[in-house]
């Protein structure tokens, strides 16, 4: 047999095999495949129907979902997604970046420190000025209000971005932020320069290499500051947060410390750095001050709410996610904003935070700012085209093709996000109504 005709069978045997695995394990499900990280809503199975089958509908939808459940599909999805990395150091997943030494980014991270979504003096200045008026607002009320900036991975790894930074400096909303915030008798913590001058000098990475977030050794060391810090603004005693000790890692690291690494979907995970977790408690609560804690924020919150500060620090807390969501420390279920009232709960609380990494300042505070400025404040009360929009406006944060629009548009007519958000909402209702 010449070594062509051998050859040829080989390719023949391969191609079938490829063909036949899949089929194999969609019936049988053999081997036993780890399900895809990521945000989405999988395809249903649909039933078939003679209507269904005549005008089309079953064969589409039939389509979508054996695309998503063939057999041996999520490996397939990996293989192509290390291939992709391995051979283009490129990322199969919307909004990644592979940066030097394989530390992964978060567009919106580089974005935000080239200052490419950069709202203006005047914007930013107007947000400060309404948190100030809050702020007052709520002292007279025994209440404390804080701003709480977050690290973002491109101002604390800026040496691993794999562009060039634009010729012409523009400003970013982070530099212009604290730069008025210096000034403005307007309560903050920056842990953002805080993090970047331990940068050096610190025990374990306070940002890792595979994900987004501060890491679990960071957060800790920034809620331990915290704490110390409404202790001081409040003069009271708190339960401390107590630090016993470390595990290190260098694989499975604990979430969120390799969060973007794991959405890219790769059949093996990129090397992280060795990361640090420490072993904590809480101090005894017997004779501290009980304080109900709510925490208007990003993700950036999620350790802390983990870590359990609202049962284990303070009374009680509710984090609002990013205002749309609320989450309770206690065993009331969790709530949709919409139903809720961001202002009223402002009342109940004796602590009220509002924290946000580097990126989400273009957009800080996701309705909740103009809420309670017009309400307590101004003291507007809210009328059903009030109501009306703040639905639209959830619709636009839900949707991410809209919220590209809304960030070229915001920085167009440097404006906040916020306020081309209530625009946006406003003239769809304007265009319902005509409708009408």
């Amino acid at each position: 047999m010449t070594p062509g005709k051998n050859i040829h069978r080989l390719f023949v045997i391969v191609f079938m095999t490829v063909l036949l695995i899949p089929l194999a394990q969609e019936c049988t499900r053999l081997i036993r495949l780890a399900p895809l990280d990521g945000a989405f809503v999988p395809a249903k199975k649909p039933l078939l129907s003679v209507s269904a089958f005549w005008n089309g509908t079953y064969q589409d939808s039939f389509e979508t979902w054996q695309n998503e459940n063939f057999g041996c599909r999520n490996f397939y999805v990996r293989f192509h997604n290390q291939l992709q990395y391995e051979l283009f150091h490129k990322a199969s997943v919307d909004n990644v970046t592979v940066g030097l030494q394989d530390y992964i980014y978060e567009n919106q991270y580089i974005t935000t420190t080239f200052g490419e979504d950069f709202i203006g003096d005047e914007a930013i200045g107007n947000v400060i000025y309404k948190l100030k008026c809050v702020q007052d607002t709520l002292a007279k009320m025994n209440k404390t209000f804080v701003l709480v900036i977050c690290p973002g991975k491109g101002t604390y790894y800026p040496e691993y971005i794999p562009f060039k930074k634009p010729t012409v400096h523009w400003p970013t909303n982070y530099e212009v932020f604290t730069d008025k915030l210096k000034n403005s008798g307007l309560n903050y913590i920056d842990f953002s320069s805080w993090f970047r001058a331990m940068k050096d000098t610190s025990k374990a990475p306070l940002i890792p290499k595979t994900g987004s977030h501060w890491s679990v050794y960071g957060s800790m060391l920034a809620l331990d500051s915290f704490i110390r810090y409404v202790e001081v603004k409040r003069n009271v005693d708190l339960p401390d947060l107590q630090l016993h000790g470390f595990t290190w890692k260098t694989s499975n690291l604990t979430p969120p410390d390799e969060d973007v690494c794991v959405s890219m979907n790769l059949l093996w995970n990129i090397r992280p750095l060795p990361m640090a977790y420490p072993d904590y408690s809480f101090g005894d609560a017997t004779g501290k001050a009980k304080l109900n804690l709510m925490a208007v924020s990003d993700s950036y919150f999620w350790i802390w709410n983990d870590a359990g500060i609202g049962r284990n620090c303070f009374h009680r807390s509710e984090f609002w996610y990013y205002d749309q969501h609320v989450y309770y420390s206690d065993n009331t279920p969790e709530g949709n904003a919409l139903d809720l009232d961001d202002v009223e709960a402002t009342k109940n609380n004796d602590v009220i935070i509002l924290m946000a990494t580097e990126p989400n300042l273009s957009g800080l505070g996701w309705n909740y700012i103009n809420d309670v400025y017009d309400r307590l404040v101004l003291k507007k009360v809210p009328t059903d085209m009030d109501k009306r929009i703040r639905e639209v406006e959830t619709g636009i944060r839900k949707s991410p093709e809209w919220m590209k629009s809304i960030v070229e548009k915001a920085a167009m007519n440097k404006i906040s996000i916020d306020s081309m958000i209530y625009l946006d909402a406003k003239y769809v209702i304007e265009q319902q109504d005509q409708k009408k």
